[in-house]
């Protein structure tokens, strides 16, 4: 796209000040130390929670792990694999590094149980960043603000979203792995 829009900024959460060194910003030549995007892809609604702590093991996201859960080969779903495209994120307010993902553990509002201090993947907690909430895209294309309810992780939410389907192409909150 950058051929295109010709300008870094329009990636970059005006909100989000974040510098982390695993951030490679373009800006300042993909270097790390720098300002981290703040938007994410939906790559599902993970699985700290599940057995073997597998945060691929679910799958019921945009994003398909190709060769196993350690692989770095991935490739989208179809738009016709998603239930809800009205209700399904894809893309949205993240406090994600170099990923750039939109998981439920690294979303701008949540908080370790272990320590309210950071966020699930042990980053610096970072509040919701508009007005006790986030922006979303979803897969049918209208945006939406929606408020957060807060809270620790915990599985099966809500402690990010109002609906934690939201995360899932099948539309229902998923327990198991999506074929």
């Amino acid at each position: 796209m950058q051929p295109y829009i010709k300008n870094w900024a329009i990636f970059y959460c005006p909100d989000r000040f974040t510098v982390r060194s695993d951030c490679p910003d373009p800006v300042s030549g993909k270097t790390g130390n720098s300002r981290c995007m703040g938007y994410g892809y939906n790559w599902g609604s993970g699985c700290m929670a599940c057995k073997g702590g597998d945060l691929w093991k679910k799958q019921d996201g945009l994003v398909r792990l190709l060769n196993g859960p350690f692989s770095a080969d991935y490739i989208g779903v179809s738009l016709s694999e998603v239930a809800t495209p009205a209700n399904t994120f894809f893309y949205g307010d993240t406090n994600d590094d170099r990923r750039q993902t939109l998981w439920r553990d690294v979303m701008p509002g949540v908080q370790s149980p272990r320590n309210p201090a950071k966020d699930a993947w042990g980053n610096a907690y970072e509040p919701p960043r508009h007005s006790g909430g986030n922006s979303f895209v979803f897969v049918d294309g209208h945006a939406r603000w929606i408020k957060l309810p807060g809270g620790t992780f915990t599985d099966g939410g809500p402690w990010v979203v109002p609906d934690m389907s939201m995360y899932s192409r099948t539309g229902q909150w998923e327990d198991a792995r999506v074929p």
